[in-house]
């Protein structure tokens, strides 16, 4: 069932013809224009998808939020590895004035007082004298055989190492005892 409507249509391109007079008027059938209407929710529907929609902005929001959090301690605590590894050099510099200043020097408690404050920051020193080499923690700076040894040892701390948490700042510069080859292995080579 349509209803249509007569509909005029003019011409307005040809206005003013010579002679002063107006062209006619074509009329054409069209339908009638229909009104779209929006689908209508049921009472409560729009609420509860704002709802949602709330929900999961705030869910994002926190997320954002705790991410933030977690990069900004992650930069802290570069800048915290940073700045004790730029101290480490002075440590070592108060180990080689010690070595030539007699005990109980005034040098020796400033150490101590700096070796303190860096440990309340986390600062600590790997163990390395005695212990097997782990490449992880020292750095071999020469290497002998040994037949005392039945596992690479370290014999010597030429500079100590340190670690901020599980983070190595700097691996401890050692010297390395390595197991004496058996004469049995030599000639099976």
């Amino acid at each position: 069932m349509t209803d249509e409507r007569k509909i005029r249509v003019t011409d307005k391109r040809r206005t003013g013809t010579p002679s002063g007079e107006s062209e006619p008027t074509e009329m054409i059938d069209a339908p009638e224009a229909r009104v779209v209407e929006e689908p209508v929710m049921p009472e409560g529907g729009r609420e509860a998808e704002l709802l949602d929609k709330l929900a999961y902005l705030q869910a994002d929001f926190d997320n954002y939020r705790k991410r933030m959090m977690r990069e900004q301690a992650e930069i802290a605590k570069r800048a915290e590895a940073r700045m004790l590894e730029k101290l480490l050099p002075v440590l070592d510099n108060f180990e080689r004035a010690l070595d030539h200043e007699p005990e109980g020097s005034s040098l020796g408690l400033l150490q101590r007082e700096l070796i303190d404050s860096l440990r309340t920051e986390g600062l600590q020193e790997i163990e390395a004298l005695g212990a097997e080499f782990d490449p992880r923690f020292h750095e071999a700076v020469e290497s002998h055989e040994d037949a005392v040894v039945s596992f690479p040892t370290v014999t010597s701390v030429h500079r100590r190492g340190y670690m901020l948490g599980e983070k190595v700042l700097r691996p401890a510069m050692v010297g390395v005892a390595r197991p004496a080859e058996s004469i049995d292995e030599e000639d099976s080579a």
